[in-house]
């Protein structure tokens, strides 16, 4: 198992379980039942540890590892707090993961990002697996991607979000990819997400 691969599984099971955690309660995970059998204690610890110290999204309130003794309920479990910036790291993570962008600089990582995050509410409005997105949409959701509205500017926001969709493209992400002139509007791409298989 790749460290990205180790770094999501961990990320993934934290989010899942706050899913059914109530609100304003610590998460709670048993490493004993999600963990062990998928990788060595060193690399939860250390994947504990990164989210916790360098990305700075959950806050460790129980760590089990090498106890041997527990006495307190809680104590063979990992007892987490989850901090507002989770969210969006899990999301930053599944794009990397999912898209293999990880060697992707942050700009061009948060230009595939923002097409990933249209295509997927775009995913959710329709009964198939074919959206329609506009190179400049009416909501410019990351200010880093067009900082001042300039014709060159919307030229350079185009050509860069036209450069990330033929990325995902090109990964598989979509099983076609297709410039709409459209009729008096601005140009759209029309997408065919792959089946799952």
């Amino acid at each position: 198992m790749r460290s990205l691969e180790k770094l999501w599984t961990i990320v993934y099971l934290i989010h899942e379980a706050h899913k059914i955690t109530p609100k304003g309660k610590p998460v709670r995970l048993d490493p004993r039942t999600s963990l062990y059998n998928l990788m060595d204690e060193v690399s939860i610890e250390n994947v504990f540890d990164i989210l916790e110290n360098d990305e700075q999204v959950i806050k460790v309130l129980n760590n089990p590892m090498g106890m041997r003794v527990r006495v307190e309920p809680d104590a063979s479990l990992f007892v987490l707090e989850i901090k507002p910036t989770f969210e969006q790291y899990m999301n930053q993570l599944y794009t990397r993961y999912s898209f293999g962008v990880d060697k992707l600089d942050d700009l061009s990582l948060l230009r595939v990002y923002d097409v990933v995050m249209d295509v997927r509410n775009e995913l959710q409005m329709t009964d198939d697996n074919k959206v329609t997105l506009r190179l400049i949409p009416p909501v410019i959701r990351f200010q880093a991607l067009f900082p001042g509205d300039s014709i060159s500017m919307r030229d350079e926001y185009c050509r860069h979000r036209w450069n990330a969709i033929n990325f995902l493209q090109k990964i598989g992400a979509f099983a076609t990819c297709d410039l709409d002139e459209g009729m008096g509007e601005l140009p759209r791409v029309s997408t065919t997400k792959k089946p799952s298989s």
